[in-house]
């Protein structure tokens, strides 16, 4: 095997690979004022040309693609929002019968205290147009031991 020499920075000799002609510098600032005065005789003002825009891809597909791009952020708006179901009208529910009702909250597994907890059928039933029409069928005797057997003052202490 051959053996390997180690360098050693000493050993390395400190010369440029780069030089400068000489006087370079002291005519350089002549040179710069002499071509920015060539240049501002030649346009007339003091700034440097600007070389003109190049349009590379054209101005013809600008507004197709603005198009598509609205058609197809319009597009995903459409296919990803989910419909929404409006509120069943009077005279659908009327169709169905009571039975129907209470044997779907049956199989539901919902009673009737968790439904009256709802908003919505709070909301409903604050309306006194509503309510009292309701109260029309039953017996005065039975809304007083209703009254009587749940108060209000208990639950609230």
């Amino acid at each position: 095997m051959d053996e390997r020499k180690r360098i050693s920075l000493g050993n390395v000799a400190r010369k440029h690979p780069f030089q400068v002609p000489e006087g370079y510098f002291d005519t350089l600032s002549s040179q710069i004022m002499e071509n920015a005065a060539r240049l501002e005789n030649e346009a007339g003002t003091r700034s440097l040309p600007v070389p003109p825009k190049r349009n590379v891809f054209g101005s013809w597909w600008r507004a197709p693609a603005v198009a598509a791009s609205i058609a197809l952020v319009g597009g995903l708006i459409w296919f990803t929002l989910p419909v929404r179901q409006g509120p069943l009208g009077p005279d659908e529910l009327a169709a169905v019968s009571d039975e129907a009702i209470l044997t779907y909250l049956a199989s539901q597994d919902l009673d009737y205290e968790y439904l009256a907890s709802q908003d919505v059928v709070q909301k409903a039933f604050s309306d006194e147009s509503t309510l009292l029409p309701l109260l029309d069928e039953v017996d005065e005797s039975v809304i007083r031991e209703q009254l009587l057997e749940n108060t209000m003052y208990d639950e609230a202490i």
